[in-house]
């Protein structure tokens, strides 16, 4: 599969001076957000051994981290496109363990098992002998499946550096390019070699190297893939952001792309709890490794919120290019379910492009956070129409670590998809 002709300046880069290249650079990750459904011990190395002596390896297995999460989610969809409705009932459970630190060395792992509750009246959407064949009912992509979604060797040579080696989660930025799909039962992974660190003056660099994509329906995704990003300054006040994601795939070439991009963000302190952000972000996409496909569109966003006594409003405008003749701009490693609503029907970016007008408040009133969100969706090329949004959430934090929600979204089709509702119950409770 790989004796295609390459495109100019794309050409394959081999997986040993990739490593040397990054080891020898000192590279580091562009700031991800952390995903609240994926278990502690990622967060964090355990420590060193008390007393300030250096950890032998017992004190690396006695000292590691176990977690234990579960998540039960009810799932409803009502799609004018199907007589019957689905209705998805799944509960997932994971549990983690990450040894400590031993020389700079640790080891983790993390198994994740989704089961179905109940006579599964839904399109689970599964790779292979996991579809369960309901094709007569909306998509929900939650099949029911045990696997090893991480296990990783780590190195740490210094603080704010990390080497990490075997399938992983990768969360960049707001997940926007490169994320786990949290909101799945089966969260997406990746095979690859990954470096972080501080070491870039000023900022941050990350290189991960892909070889394998382990998808939400329990399919895996061959494919070489580099990812690039330098971050400067931080979120809190400025920040600059550049990355490459070059993505080379086996199965079908036609999908492999390059994608540049740059964001700048900016936060402004008014006094007395007040703040105004903003953001501006451009990214271009074309075909890329001899892709007989063509790809040839761009991407931006605008946004710009105010928070006032723990309610932020945020307006923004997002822009994936497309036509017929050049191809559409989509992001096909991404957490894509918090972008362009809730009823997930832009998972894949229309013909004619997409352009989202989006208004969205979020709050906190004691331990209830409650996020109201509006979309008016309509081709990036053409007058076309696409469609109205409005979303909605109520999140409950327990005194007890536990998190209860319900989660809406009602879209009104004009010239893309049907009408869809979508009610979603959950709760997740970890340690």
């Amino acid at each position: 599969m790989h004796d295609r002709p390459r495109a100019a300046g794309l050409r394959r880069i081999s997986p040993a001076w990739a490593v040397a290249m990054a080891l020898a650079t000192g590279l580091a990750p562009a700031t991800a957000g952390a995903d609240s459904s994926r278990p502690a011990i990622e967060q964090t190395d355990p420590g060193a051994a008390e007393n300030g002596r250096e950890p032998t390896l017992g004190d690396a297995l006695r000292g590691g981290r176990t977690a234990v999460n579960f998540r039960y989610r009810y799932e409803f969809v009502d799609d004018e496109s199907y007589e019957l409705d689905a209705h998805a009932s799944t509960l997932r459970t994971t549990l983690g363990y990450r040894t400590g630190l031993y020389r700079g060395f640790s080891l983790g792992v993390e198994v994740e098992n989704v089961r179905p509750m109940g006579g599964e009246l839904y399109d689970n959407r599964g790779a292979g002998h996991r579809h369960n064949q309901r094709v007569g009912r909306p998509a929900v992509a939650d099949p029911g499946l045990t696997e090893i979604n991480q296990a990783t060797l780590r190195y740490a040579p210094r603080a704010g550096t990390t080497v990490t080696l075997g399938r992983q989660a990768i969360l960049l930025d707001d997940q926007r390019f490169v994320g786990p799909v949290g909101w799945r039962q089966n969260q997406q992974s990746f095979d690859a070699v990954r470096l972080d660190s501080d070491l870039l003056p000023g900022g941050r660099f990350n290189y991960a190297l892909l070889h394998n994509v382990h998808r939400i329906t329990g399919a895996v995704d061959p494919l070489t893939g580099h990812l690039l990003h330098a971050a400067f300054g931080t979120r809190g006040s400025a920040g600059l952001v550049l990355y490459m994601h070059a993505l080379d795939y086996e199965r079908d070439p036609r999908r492999s792309t390059a994608t540049f991009g740059a964001e700048l963000t900016r936060t402004h302190s008014l006094g007395s709890g007040v703040s105004l952000s903003w953001e501006v972000e451009g990214a271009r996409q074309r075909n890329a490794f001899g892709s007989p496909g063509s790809v040839e569109a761009g991407y931006l966003h605008l946004a710009a919120a105010g928070r006032h006594r723990g309610v932020t409003v945020r307006a923004g405008w997002e822009r994936l290019g497309g036509s017929p003749a050049s191809g559409q701009f989509n992001t096909p490693l991404a957490t894509l379910h918090p972008f362009n609503g809730w009823a997930d029907k832009f998972l894949v970016t229309p013909a004619d492009g997409l352009d989202d007008l989006y208004l969205r408040a979020i709050g906190n009133t004691g331990p209830m956070r409650w996020t109201v969100a509006y979309h008016d969706f309509s081709a990036a090329g053409g007058d076309a129409r696409h469609g109205r949004e409005l979303d909605l959430e109520l999140v409950y934090r327990t005194q007890w670590a536990q998190q209860i929600a319900v989660t809406v979204a009602h879209y009104r089709a004009a010239a893309h998809s049907t009408d869809t509702t979508k009610i979603m119950a959950w709760t997740t409770w970890g340690f």
